[in-house]
């Protein structure tokens, strides 16, 4: 590839700013972030990366590893703890994906006749993922998804522009082990990389160092190996947490919003057109052949994406799991409108409408939730848009509604606004971290320690905030993302659904612990029991109900 001209740098450093400029508009910190702090925090304890300090058992109640690995590493290196570290690290690998958006649309193949439209081609992806409301929602949180999307994004631009040398298949599958220690939807990532790995060789020649590709994958088997070793089972309890039935309908909801939401249809009818068009060459094998990797990486996309369609129903976030199409789709745009656009007049007008498509709906929407918060009102999930365009428009907005109103009702796809607004009014009912550990601190986890005070327990459905802020409370996550019995519980088929919260404790389970603490705003308090807590009482409490749990004879807790 030719030297990167002026130009790009030029438009690179105006997306990098707006990029900022969105980061400090959008920026919030998720109530679900500070879980992974507190694991952090235990951690820099001497316990481990545990929910609850010993004798709990250790929980992997976090989907993150790379990323609290980071997190604790800058806290030593810096000094500075997660809830500062962790949205300056989201804008960091924000700002690598916008240079990757741009350099993958500069090595786009282009039509001779449009080659001149490059740089406002690249201007134009670079404006589309800047200006686009979950792009921005996404490069703060505290969460390990804008390192997650990331890495996704450079494997698929390995996939799809890397150099085909000798140290091609290394590099994809060092990217692909870093995307599976990061979030475990990784693994199907691993799997179609050496499938790519061998199409590519296949085609162009085996080499002596393509067996080099392997090493990575220790990363991820020894993590592998680490987890069971250390949690007990081979994949994080938030697996076990969520995971209660398939649920297509939430998923199809789910993806029928995301679609309206930034009027995609159009690139699919886009797309569509450009098939039709070259549908003889879409016969032709050899032409497939030909870019095998790109196809197999789109498809290993695809099919992530169907899983949380067919299998998991969506996601509890504002499309957390499909923030790399926002990328995708517009390195796709530019390839895909100049073969269907006759003229460069086309191009623009269609690129035009594609660009406000993402944006009529989601901006005035962002503007009413925020003008929500600003008024200090309990945070409502979901405000209507329709109310806000008139009649030709409104019935489309309308369609949007109605999906919407559906999906967080059943506490799906929550707009990262109203996660914003939770933890600013969430945040006042507890007490500061500072305060709290003034009252149940480390010495309570000590023989020493007062006999009816000791091993403090409380029994929590929203666990973030309070995780962070009282480190030395032992917390029951009633919603079993952090407890490995909850996890398990069964769910009554006729339950309502709540995505990511469907279980609840088992009868009694919660009374085995005997929890002791007393809190609200300005208030926390450790209340002496009257009959003491021991390590023995807690390991007699997990197991016999975890036993209960593997033997699937747990009572179904009540929604």
């Amino acid at each position: 590839m030719p030297r990167r001209p002026p130009w790009f740098w030029l438009l690179l450093l105006a997306a990098s700013a707006l990029a900022v400029g969105g980061w400090l508009l959008f920026w919030y910190q998720c109530d679900d972030a500070y879980i992974a702090f507190r694991y952090i925090s235990n951690r820099r304890a001497g316990w481990g990366y545990v929910w609850n300090p010993p004798p709990f058992t250790p929980v992997e109640g976090y989907t993150s590893f790379l990323w609290i690995v980071l997190l604790d590493g800058l806290w030593s290196l810096t000094g500075l703890d997660p809830t500062v570290t962790a949205t300056w690290v989201d804008l960091g690998f924000s700002l690598l994906r916008l240079g990757l958006v741009a350099e993958a649309v500069r090595r786009l193949p282009l039509p001779e006749a449009h080659e001149g439209l490059r740089p406002g081609l690249v201007g134009l992806s670079l404006l589309g993922c800047v200006t686009n409301t979950t792009w921005l929602a996404w490069t703060s949180s505290g969460l390990e998804t804008s390192m997650y999307d990331a890495l996704l994004i450079g494997w698929v631009f390995w996939a799809v522009f890397g150099s085909r040398g000798a140290a091609w298949p290394v590099v994809g599958t060092l990217l692909v082990s870093l995307i599976t220690l990061t979030r475990p939807d990784g693994l199907l990532f691993l799997v179609a990389t050496p499938v790519i790995v061998a199409a590519e060789r296949l085609r162009s020649g085996w080499r002596r160092t393509d067996a080099l590709a392997l090493l990575p994958f220790a990363l991820p088997v020894a993590h592998l190996l680490w987890r069971h070793a250390t949690y007990g089972f081979w994949l994080p309890n938030t697996y076990y947490a969520k995971h209660v039935r398939p649920w297509p309908e939430a998923g199809f909801t789910y993806l029928a919003v995301f679609l309206l939401e930034y009027t995609w249809w159009i690139w699919l009818v886009v797309l569509g057109v450009l098939g039709w068009r070259h549908r003889e060459d879409a016969r032709r094998l050899e032409a497939w052949w030909a870019h095998a990797p790109t196809w197999l990486a789109l498809g290993a996309l695809v099919a992530h994406a169907a899983y949380y369609v067919v299998r998991v129903g969506g996601d509890h976030f504002e499309y957390r799991i499909w923030l790399h199409w926002v990328e995708v789709a517009w390195v796709i745009w530019p390839w895909a409108v100049v073969r269907v656009a006759a003229s460069r007049r086309a191009v623009l007008a269609l690129s035009a409408t594609a660009l406000v498509g993402t944006w009529w709906i989601t901006w005035p929407d962002w503007i009413q939730m925020r003008q929500v918060e600003t008024k200090q009102r309990i945070p409502k999930l979901q405000l209507d848009v329709a109310p806000l365009f008139p009649p030709p428009l409104s019935w489309y907005a309308s369609l949007h509604d109605l999906a919407e109103r559906w999906l967080c009702r059943h506490t799906t796809r929550i707009s990262h606004q109203s996660h914003r607004m939770f933890r600013l009014h969430h945040q006042k009912n507890f007490p500061e971290r500072e305060a709290s550990l003034s009252v149940a601190g480390p010495e309570l986890w000590t023989e020493e320690a007062e006999l009816t005070r000791r091993y403090p327990v409380i029994a929590l459905g929203s666990v973030g905030i309070a995780s962070w802020n009282m480190p030395y409370v032992a917390i029951l996550d009633r919603m079993g993302l952090n407890d490995r019995v909850i996890a398990r519980n069964p769910v009554p088929e006729d339950q309502f659904r709540w995505m990511a919260h469907d279980r609840r404790p088992p009868p009694g389970y919660i009374a085995c612990y005997r929890p002791n603490i007393r809190w609200g705003p300005g208030r926390f308090e450790v209340k002496p029991r009257t009959e003491p807590l021991s390590a023995d009482d807690i390991r007699a409490c997990e197991e016999a109900w975890m036993k209960m749990a593997l033997d699937g004879t747990l009572p179904p807790g009540k929604g």
